[in-house]
Protein backbone atom coordinates (compact mmCIF):
# COMPACT_ATOMS: atom_id res chain seq x y z
CA UNK A 1 0.00 0.00 0.00
CA UNK A 2 2.30 2.52 1.10
CA UNK A 3 4.88 1.54 -2.41
CA UNK A 4 2.02 2.28 -4.55
CA UNK A 5 1.17 5.81 -2.69
CA UNK A 6 5.16 6.59 -2.93
CA UNK A 7 5.29 5.51 -6.55
CA UNK A 8 1.24 7.39 -7.46
CA UNK A 9 2.47 10.91 -5.98
CA UNK A 10 6.19 10.57 -6.28
CA UNK A 11 9.04 9.37 -3.83
CA UNK A 12 10.02 13.15 -3.15
CA UNK A 13 6.04 14.88 -2.33
CA UNK A 14 5.67 12.05 -0.01
CA UNK A 15 8.55 12.70 1.72
CA UNK A 16 7.91 16.73 2.23
CA UNK A 17 4.29 15.88 2.86
CA UNK A 18 5.04 12.82 5.67
CA UNK A 19 7.48 14.72 7.60
CA UNK A 20 5.64 18.49 7.72
CA UNK A 21 2.58 15.65 8.53
CA UNK A 22 4.73 14.46 11.58
CA UNK A 23 5.70 17.92 12.62
CA UNK A 24 2.28 19.35 12.29
CA UNK A 25 0.36 16.76 14.53
CA UNK A 26 3.40 16.27 17.29
CA UNK A 27 2.72 20.09 17.81
CA UNK A 28 -0.53 20.60 17.29
CA UNK A 29 -1.27 17.93 19.78
CA UNK A 30 0.81 18.87 22.62
CA UNK A 31 0.02 22.41 22.09
CA UNK A 32 -4.05 21.93 22.43
CA UNK A 33 -3.40 19.21 25.25
CA UNK A 34 -1.05 21.51 27.17
CA UNK A 35 -3.65 24.43 26.73
CA UNK A 36 -7.00 22.74 27.56
CA UNK A 37 -5.49 20.49 31.14
CA UNK A 38 -6.66 22.09 34.09
CA UNK A 39 -3.40 23.03 36.18
CA UNK A 40 -0.81 22.62 33.94
CA UNK A 41 2.23 24.23 33.21
CA UNK A 42 3.66 24.00 29.46
CA UNK A 43 6.85 25.51 30.92
CA UNK A 44 7.81 23.93 33.91
CA UNK A 45 6.64 20.43 33.11
CA UNK A 46 6.94 17.59 30.33
CA UNK A 47 5.43 16.63 27.40
CA UNK A 48 5.61 13.12 28.96
CA UNK A 49 3.02 14.16 31.55
CA UNK A 50 0.14 14.92 29.52
CA UNK A 51 0.25 11.23 28.36
CA UNK A 52 -0.07 9.98 31.72
CA UNK A 53 -3.36 7.63 32.35
CA UNK A 54 -6.19 9.31 33.71
CA UNK A 55 -5.50 12.74 31.70
CA UNK A 56 -7.74 14.26 29.79
CA UNK A 57 -6.22 14.11 26.76
CA UNK A 58 -3.81 11.64 27.16
CA UNK A 59 -5.32 9.63 23.83
CA UNK A 60 -4.51 12.95 22.04
CA UNK A 61 -0.92 13.20 22.95
CA UNK A 62 -0.04 9.34 22.78
CA UNK A 63 -1.70 8.94 19.79
CA UNK A 64 -1.48 11.76 17.60
CA UNK A 65 1.69 13.45 19.38
CA UNK A 66 3.88 9.99 18.79
CA UNK A 67 2.25 6.97 17.31
CA UNK A 68 0.52 8.45 14.13
CA UNK A 69 3.20 11.38 14.13
CA UNK A 70 6.44 8.38 14.62
CA UNK A 71 4.00 6.56 11.83
CA UNK A 72 4.57 9.75 9.37
CA UNK A 73 8.38 9.74 10.13
CA UNK A 74 8.66 6.12 8.97
CA UNK A 75 6.56 6.98 5.84
CA UNK A 76 8.63 10.01 5.23
CA UNK A 77 11.97 7.82 5.53
CA UNK A 78 10.90 5.00 3.00
CA UNK A 79 9.97 7.79 0.61
CA UNK A 80 13.41 9.04 0.63
CA UNK A 81 15.28 6.15 0.39
CA UNK A 82 13.05 5.60 -2.71
CA UNK A 83 14.14 9.39 -4.15
CA UNK A 84 17.89 8.96 -3.50
CA UNK A 85 20.47 6.55 -5.05
CA UNK A 86 22.51 4.91 -2.82
CA UNK A 87 25.52 6.64 -3.57
CA UNK A 88 23.66 10.32 -2.55
CA UNK A 89 21.76 9.10 0.03
CA UNK A 90 22.26 10.27 3.43
CA UNK A 91 21.65 6.66 4.83
CA UNK A 92 22.61 7.18 8.05
CA UNK A 93 20.80 10.46 8.94
CA UNK A 94 17.35 7.99 7.39
CA UNK A 95 18.66 5.16 9.70
CA UNK A 96 18.50 7.61 12.39
CA UNK A 97 15.15 9.23 12.31
CA UNK A 98 13.97 5.34 11.54
CA UNK A 99 14.76 4.80 14.68
CA UNK A 100 13.62 7.90 15.96
CA UNK A 101 10.04 6.98 14.26
CA UNK A 102 10.00 3.53 15.89
CA UNK A 103 11.28 4.50 19.18
CA UNK A 104 8.19 7.56 19.22
CA UNK A 105 5.49 4.91 18.44
CA UNK A 106 6.76 2.82 21.11
CA UNK A 107 6.98 5.74 23.66
CA UNK A 108 3.19 6.25 23.01
CA UNK A 109 2.06 2.80 23.61
CA UNK A 110 3.75 2.69 26.82
CA UNK A 111 2.60 6.10 28.45
CA UNK A 112 4.53 8.00 31.03
CA UNK A 113 5.95 7.15 33.77
CA UNK A 114 6.52 3.93 32.39
CA UNK A 115 10.13 3.02 32.16
CA UNK A 116 9.96 1.99 28.53
CA UNK A 117 8.43 5.30 27.76
CA UNK A 118 11.29 7.19 29.05
CA UNK A 119 13.65 4.85 27.27
CA UNK A 120 12.13 5.27 24.51
CA UNK A 121 11.42 9.14 24.42
CA UNK A 122 15.93 8.93 25.42
CA UNK A 123 16.58 7.09 22.49
CA UNK A 124 13.52 8.85 19.98
CA UNK A 125 15.82 11.90 21.09
CA UNK A 126 19.20 10.79 20.85
CA UNK A 127 18.60 9.72 17.27
CA UNK A 128 16.76 12.49 15.88
CA UNK A 129 19.73 14.48 17.22
CA UNK A 130 22.09 12.36 15.56
CA UNK A 131 20.10 11.96 11.99
CA UNK A 132 19.44 16.19 12.23
CA UNK A 133 23.46 16.80 12.36
CA UNK A 134 24.34 13.85 9.65
CA UNK A 135 21.50 15.70 7.00
CA UNK A 136 23.38 19.39 8.00
CA UNK A 137 26.06 18.03 6.91
CA UNK A 138 24.58 16.26 3.91
CA UNK A 139 23.32 20.29 3.39
CA UNK A 140 26.08 22.13 4.03
CA UNK A 141 27.74 19.15 1.34
CA UNK A 142 25.52 19.26 -1.25
CA UNK A 143 24.93 23.05 -0.86
CA UNK A 144 21.16 23.77 0.05
CA UNK A 145 20.28 26.89 1.91
CA UNK A 146 23.11 27.50 4.22
CA UNK A 147 20.66 28.81 6.99
CA UNK A 148 18.99 25.26 6.88
CA UNK A 149 22.44 23.39 7.09
CA UNK A 150 23.52 25.90 10.59
CA UNK A 151 20.31 25.97 11.86
CA UNK A 152 20.33 21.50 12.11
CA UNK A 153 23.54 21.92 13.52
CA UNK A 154 22.22 24.53 16.15
CA UNK A 155 18.92 21.99 16.01
CA UNK A 156 20.76 19.03 16.91
CA UNK A 157 22.89 20.79 19.77
CA UNK A 158 19.81 21.78 21.06
CA UNK A 159 17.86 18.45 21.51
CA UNK A 160 20.88 17.02 23.16
CA UNK A 161 21.01 19.78 25.84
CA UNK A 162 17.29 19.06 26.44
CA UNK A 163 17.95 15.27 26.73
CA UNK A 164 20.89 15.91 29.06
CA UNK A 165 18.51 18.30 31.03
CA UNK A 166 16.11 15.78 31.62
CA UNK A 167 18.36 12.84 32.34
CA UNK A 168 20.05 14.64 34.99
CA UNK A 169 16.41 16.05 36.49
CA UNK A 170 15.23 12.72 36.65
CA UNK A 171 18.35 10.47 38.13
CA UNK A 172 18.81 13.33 40.64
CA UNK A 173 15.13 14.04 41.19
CA UNK A 174 15.38 17.84 40.72
CA UNK A 175 14.61 20.32 38.54
CA UNK A 176 17.66 22.28 37.00
CA UNK A 177 16.06 25.12 36.33
CA UNK A 178 12.13 26.65 36.33
CA UNK A 179 11.69 26.80 32.58
CA UNK A 180 12.23 22.60 31.38
CA UNK A 181 8.78 22.13 29.78
CA UNK A 182 9.16 25.12 27.51
CA UNK A 183 12.99 24.12 26.63
CA UNK A 184 11.50 20.71 25.78
CA UNK A 185 8.99 22.07 23.85
CA UNK A 186 11.52 24.29 21.86
CA UNK A 187 13.89 21.50 21.11
CA UNK A 188 11.17 18.96 20.25
CA UNK A 189 8.81 21.30 17.61
CA UNK A 190 12.12 22.18 16.30
CA UNK A 191 13.49 18.71 15.68
CA UNK A 192 10.35 18.16 13.54
CA UNK A 193 10.08 21.03 11.64
CA UNK A 194 13.70 21.28 10.90
CA UNK A 195 12.94 17.57 9.33
CA UNK A 196 10.21 19.14 7.65
CA UNK A 197 12.41 21.94 6.04
CA UNK A 198 15.12 19.28 4.81
CA UNK A 199 12.64 17.21 3.37
CA UNK A 200 10.82 20.45 1.76
CA UNK A 201 14.50 21.29 0.37
CA UNK A 202 14.98 18.01 -0.95
CA UNK A 203 12.04 17.71 -2.51
CA UNK A 204 12.42 20.83 -4.43
CA UNK A 205 15.98 19.70 -5.56
CA UNK A 206 14.67 16.24 -6.74
CA UNK A 207 12.06 17.89 -8.64
CA UNK A 208 14.69 20.57 -10.24
CA UNK A 209 16.77 17.63 -11.34
CA UNK A 210 13.88 15.80 -12.77
CA UNK A 211 12.77 18.55 -14.56
CA UNK A 212 16.21 19.08 -16.41
CA UNK A 213 16.33 15.55 -17.21
CA UNK A 214 13.26 15.43 -19.21
CA UNK A 215 14.07 18.41 -20.94
CA UNK A 216 17.27 16.32 -21.68
CA UNK A 217 15.54 13.65 -22.84
CA UNK A 218 12.80 15.94 -24.99
CA UNK A 219 15.45 17.66 -26.46
CA UNK A 220 17.76 14.29 -27.77
CA UNK A 221 14.12 12.84 -28.33
CA UNK A 222 12.39 15.42 -30.09
CA UNK A 223 8.50 14.64 -31.01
Amino acid sequence: MYNNLIIRLGAHRVFAVASVAAAALHAGAVLVAGFSTPDYSQSQRAISDLGIRGQPYAFLVNYLGFIVSGGFILLAVRAANKMWTPPLSPSLGLKCMACAGVFLIVAGFYPFPSWIHLTAALLSALSAAAGIAHFSVYAMKYRYSLILAISGGIVALLVLTDTATWVLAEARNIRAHAFMGLLQRIASFSAFFWFGAFAIASARQADTVGKINECGITRENPL
